[in-house]
């Protein structure tokens, strides 16, 4: 008898998906993978050469050039010493060989002093101190620079410049341009092969010439790579994405070594790995596995896995708009993994019935608790108010009933809020929009001051959570209190005052009471007689976390605040 751990090993997903896809990927990928491998090797070796040897010959006209321009140097030095005593004929010299070499622009000899007195020029000339004059004379070496406008020629120059020393002094350096348009003409045909970019630099890593000029050329270098890490090595390729993001070949070749090097770069579908001189192409191989693979794999997957899955998510969808609990599918050819997975769905839909009514069962319990807590404190708070209503009829001192008056005031809003509280369908939220119009009616018909005062409403609907609601409106109490009883008006007008409430940007709301005033401004003070109104309106400010402005300003006493609507539920605040 085969013990049940084998029998639930061979049912198993993994066990059967590794047996067909080892049938099918053993022969072709053993075939395949020696094949790629040993074309990727030769066509990588081919095409790096190829690029290096094409690069070679597109700075062709560059290297002769060069070669030319340190050939010269090299000669004038060993004359410079018999010229320099005759100045015309050295300016004669100078000049002549640029008649033999019309690709240079200019030839002389430049002191320290930057004067040149011997020079293709004939006059003498003084130039001005450049930095990489600078840095040539604290390390004198030969140099290779571009220069966008010559002071010279007023164009776009390659400049050498040639140390001259004397018994270990530098009495001077050779100084040579050749012009961009040489090396680069504007007409200049490239053929077919050769680079998209051909890009020459010094061994700094500044830029000399670029075929498509300078004002691109950082564009077109390569994005991780420095021109000056290439410098002292040979010849050498690779593969990367330029500046722009454009992916390319790049082929690196000395043009003078250790001095003046070409960057080459190709487009990358034109070098892509190939199979020249082989019966099937390189890629014949990995895309004969991968279709064998992918064929095996789905039959596979669709029989022991798809098929499956599918029936068990139609099974999730119907239980999920239905809540019946499905009937599982028991095939003898299931893996095992599926098997557990129907088990655990079973499991799961019965846990979760049970339990969403279980839930549904304490949240209704819950309910039905926290509207009668709400009522019951309304009721008391309104009891409160009753028997301060009952003393107000007893009291004759008229400072004890405006302050019964203000604190019955206060308590009526806390018993309006829990009122709120209780009528809501959502215990979550509530919509101040009601409790607002309910205080500033009862305001407005137990009046304040000796004047009638015109109440100006723009009250917009605003979802608060509790622990805000609370605070909000018993700011909006105390500072709609204080503003009719201060409200006052020029004589022949009638003084008002303005509620406003309205959503600011997503996630904040604004709340702001302005009552018209006239003469002094004390007559528009938000405090009361012992400025408890002030420190109230502080008070609630505070648990909002919002930002109070209280101006004056042009007959207008203004009280704004303006918080941020919580978009959570925090822990209740005490009142």
């Amino acid at each position: 008898m085969i013990p049940a751990r084998l029998v639930r090993a061979f049912r198993s997903l993994g066990a059967k998906v590794v047996l067909f896809l080892s049938l099918a990927l053993l022969p072709v990928g053993l075939i395949a993978l020696f094949q790629t491998r040993e074309v990727k090797m030769q066509v990588e070796l081919r095409s790096e050469l190829a690029l290096q040897a094409l690069t070679e010959r597109a700075a062709r006209r560059e290297r002769e050039i060069m070669q030319s321009a340190y050939g010269a140097l090299a000669l004038a030095e060993t004359t410079i010493d018999a010229l320099l005593e005759t100045p015309e004929l050295c300016a004669g010299v100078m000049h002549g060989f640029l008649d033999h070499y019309p690709e240079f622009s200019f030839f002389g000899f430049l002191r320290p002093d930057m004067s040149i007195d011997c020079s293709s020029a004939g006059a003498p000339l003084t130039l001005e101190m450049t930095d990489s004059v600078v840095e040539f004379w604290k390390k004198p070496e030969r140099t290779v620079n571009t220069d966008i406008k010559s002071p010279i020629s007023d164009r776009a120059v390659i400049s050498i410049m040639d140390p001259v020393t004397r018994d270990g002094k530098v009495i001077g350096a050779l100084t040579l341009s050749i012009p961009h348009n040489v090396l680069d003409p504007p007409n200049r045909m490239l053929e077919g092969n050769d680079p998209v970019e051909l890009i020459t630099f010094n061994e700094k890593g500044t830029v000399l010439t670029a075929s498509s000029g300078l004002e691109g050329a950082q564009e077109k270098l390569p994005r991780d790579r420095a021109l000056v890490n290439f410098v002292g090595q040979s010849a050498f390729s690779f593969t990367g994405l330029n500046r722009k993001g454009e992916r390319r070949s790049f082929a690196v070749v000395p043009v003078l070594p250790g001095s003046v090097y070409a960057l080459g770069a190709y487009q990358r579908s034109s070098y892509d790995m190939g199979t020249a001189g082989m019966v099937l192409p390189a890629w014949f191989f990995p895309i004969l596995m991968w279709a064998v693979s992918l064929i095996v794999a789905y039959v596979a997957m669709e029989r022991l896995v798809i098929r499956y899955i599918r029936r068990l998510q139609r099974q999730m969808r119907d239980f999920s708009s239905t809540r019946r609990i499905p009937v599982p599918l028991d095939a003898p050819e299931k893996p095992q993994e599926l098997r557990d997975i129907d088990a655990a769905f079973m499991s799961m839909t019965e846990t979760l019935l049970r339990d969403e009514a279980e839930m549904e069962n304490a949240m209704h319990e819950k309910v039905v608790l926290l509207k009668e807590v709400h009522h019951r404190v309304k009721n008391n708070l309104q009891l409160i108010s009753s028997i301060m209503n009952m003393k107000l009829r007893k009291t004759k001192n008229p400072d004890t009933i405006y302050i019964l008056r203000r604190l019955q005031q206060r308590v009526l809003g806390l018993a309006r809020i829990h009122q709120g509280l209780y009528q809501t369908q959502n215990f979550g939220s509530l919509d101040i929009t009601d409790l607002a119009n309910a205080i500033l009616d009862e305001l407005a018909q137990m009046g304040e001051g000796d004047l009638s005062v015109c109440v100006i409403r723009e009250i917009q609907p605003t979802i608060l959570y509790p622990d805000q609601a609370v605070p909000l409106t018993l700011l909006l109490s105390e500072a709609t209190t204080n503003a009719m009883k201060f409200a006052s008006a020029p004589k022949g007008e009638t003084p008002w005052i303005k509620v406003e409430l309205y959503a600011d940007e997503p996630d904040y709301a604004c709340l702001i009471v302005s009552n018209s005033i006239s003469g002094s401004s004390t007559n528009g003070s938000p405090s009361d007689g012992a400025g408890l109104g002030k420190l109230l309106i502080r008070a609630f400010n505070s648990q909002l976390e919002g930002d109070l402005n209280v101006t004056e300003e042009g007959g207008i006493y203004k009280v704004a605040l303006r918080f941020k609507v919580a978009s959570f539920l925090p822990e209740p605040n005490d009142y």
